[in-house]
């Protein structure tokens, strides 16, 4: 297949559905250099094909962004990205403005709670830090976010770097400075040490909470850190979840 050959792109059938991916679908059969092709099951809602080479995207409403961030599921999905060894982005449907908006005000029992906001705030801005530290950059797109799409995935396949358009995060204080939000009372020296015993940095760590352990298993795992005792280990449990 030559650069002149149409670009591939893959649709899951759990995304046909969506009036997001409809819409993605319209200006795919509108530029000639893609064409949509059966769906099939793929790992992620949108895949771009050429020859051997392939791209995923996850693509994010402001609230699902929100809602799966502080789940955790999109840690999980970056780390299947990551896994799969293939160029992989995030595509927010909305301003950075718009998921900040999403996250509530009100906890579960419906009481305003803006000290719990500003924490869920500061875990979606370090998700993000976080994701392009591992090469999956997260794009906000509110306006023609399919033709912004289009055109960069021509750009990637056509051997474009995927992190390119993103300023890159300062470097060294970055992990440490995420996982001090994500957790109260983590100073920077603990959370240096946690990132430092875990293989993977900041990712391995929300992938052991995140798991289906048992709450013991997680807990000693934790405390394998030196200066990471029951109580610091259970707020970090408790944070991530």
């Amino acid at each position: 297949m030559t650069l002149r050959d149409p670009i591939q792109v893959v649709i899951s059938p759990n995304e046909t559905t969506h009036a997001r991916t409809q819409k993605l679908a319209i200006a795919v059969t509108e530029h000639p250099a893609f064409e949509l092709v059966e769906c099939r099951e793929i790992p992620v809602d949108v895949q771009f094909r050429t020859g051997e080479a392939h791209i995923n995207v996850e693509l994010k409403e402001p609230a699902d962004m929100v809602q799966s961030v502080l789940n955790g599921h999109l840690t999980r999905q970056v780390l299947a990205m990551r896994e799969a060894q293939a160029p992989a982005m995030i595509v927010v449907l909305g301003s950075l403005k718009d998921v900040e908006a999403a996250i509530p005000w009100v906890d579960s029992n419906g009481k305003r709670d803006p000290k719990a906001r500003w924490s869920d705030l500061g875990r979606v801005r370090a998700f993000a830090a976080e994701a392009y530290s591992v090469g999956i950059p997260v794009f906000y797109w509110d306006q023609n976010w399919e033709g912004h799409l289009l055109s960069h995935a021509k750009r990637l396949l056509q051997g474009g770097n995927i992190l390119a358009t993103i300023p890159k995060p300062a470097e060294g204080m970055r992990q440490v400075a995420a996982l001090s939000m994500l957790v109260p009372g983590l100073g920077p020296k603990k959370a240096q040490a946690l990132i430092d015993g875990f293989e993977g940095g900041f990712f391995a760590l929300m992938w052991l909470v995140c798991r289906p352990y048992t709450e013991v298993k997680i807990l000693d795992s934790l405390q394998e850190v030196p200066g990471i005792g029951p109580k610091l280990a259970t707020a970090i449990m408790e944070a991530a979840r």
